[in-house]
This record gives structure tokens, sequence and C-alpha cells, in this order.
């Protein structure tokens, strides 16, 4: 339901700002 409220795109950059939270996620995310 969370995805089709704010969409894919969305979920994606909140998992980038929860990487700034959790070293490591982002980075592996961003380093493609």
């Amino acid at each position: 339901d969370w995805l089709e409220k704010n969409g894919p795109f969305d979920a994606v950059i909140d998992g980038a700002n929860m990487g700034h939270f959790k070293p490591g996620l982002h980075v592996s995310s961003f380093s493609r």
C-alpha cells in the first residue's frame, strides 16, 4: 500500500536516506 501511495521511486529515495543512518547500504547502491 505504501508503494502505491508514494511510488517505487520514493521508496528508492527513502532507502537512500536510510542509508545515511545505516552506512554501507547507500554506498553499495550509489557505487554502481
